[in-house]
């Protein structure tokens, strides 16, 4: 059977190469892990799986983490600015996080190495605890106890 000149050309997905799968946090549960632990967590992560890959946009997660450690000082420090944490999280996550899901799904599927959360939680939940105890520190040297 002779072929068609006028078709488009066939390529088979095992001919298109892939980029090599290094180990990875799952974009996806760092995300999720923003709710407790804010985008400075999943900025952290979504930067160094760029890194781990060799994206180039690995300069813009560093933007996102400078900028979310930022509005957590902002909302610190401004009352009011805690507000739009919610609104700051949804831009987050379609502007730096769903990209890299993107990306690792169609690179890698479900298929790939992964990076272990036991450290990396166990630092963000010190971090946090350990952040909440000198802010409560620092408003009683501020404000007094109140009596």
């Amino acid at each position: 059977m002779a072929t068609n000149p006028y078709n488009a050309p066939r390529s088979r997905v095992a001919d298109v190469p892939q980029q090599e799968a290094v180990p990875l946090w799952n974009p996806a549960a760092a995300g999720a892990w923003c709710l407790p632990l804010s985008t400075i967590f999943g900025s952290y992560l979504v930067m160094r799986n760029w890194a781990a890959l060799g994206d180039p946009r690995e300069r813009s997660a560093r933007n996102w983490l400078y900028g979310s450690i930022a509005f957590v000082i902002a909302a610190i420090v401004i009352p009011g600015v805690g507000i739009i944490g919610l609104p700051w999280l949804i831009v987050w996550y379609f502007m730096a996080n769903r990209p890299q899901i993107q990306h690792v799904k169609e690179q890698f599927g479900t298929d790939y190495p992964r990076q272990p959360w036991g450290k990396v939680l166990a630092v963000g939940f010190v971090v946090l605890v350990g952040a909440g105890i000198a802010l409560g520190l620092l408003s009683t040297l501020v404000f007094g106890t109140g009596k």
